[in-house]
């Protein structure tokens, strides 16, 4: 993140970069925070969990934020939706504030989706910011 702030002329400096457990960091009210955990759901079984822990940390996230802070987060978990995950950000953030979706965004072009395996519709992406 350093390198890609300087190659845009971007002072790396006047910013602070951590990469933590998205469960225990606690931000000191950024301007900015992308919440990008590993998939949380490999089987059935987990899917409920996995749902809720997106919900808690959108709850988590949206807490550490203060009105005009912008929430960039992602899933790359295959066994929820992109419905689902944004119910249970959405959810989360229920408790956080109030928020508008700013940008929704899945699967780029160079990531084609073979039509048998629906599965492979697995990354989601949404930018939000808490409104004051």
């Amino acid at each position: 993140a350093r390198e890609n702030f300087r190659l845009n002329d971007l002072n790396p400096e006047a910013h602070i970069f951590a990469a933590a457990d998205a469960f225990r960091f606690e931000p000191d009210n950024p301007g900015l925070l992308v919440c990008d955990p590993p998939a949380l759901s490999r089987s059935q079984k987990s899917d409920r969990s996995a749902a809720r822990a997106y919900r808690d940390l959108a709850t988590q996230c949206g807490r550490s934020l203060s009105g005009g802070g912008l929430l960039a987060t992602a899933s790359c978990t295959a066994r929820l939706s992109q419905d689902r995950w944004e119910d249970a950000v959405r959810d989360g953030l229920k408790k956080a504030g109030r928020w508008a979706w700013l940008w929704r965004a899945a699967e780029p072009p160079d990531h084609p989706i073979s039509s048998q395996h629906p599965e492979g519709r697995y990354l989601k992406f949404g930018l939000l910011r808490k409104l004051a």
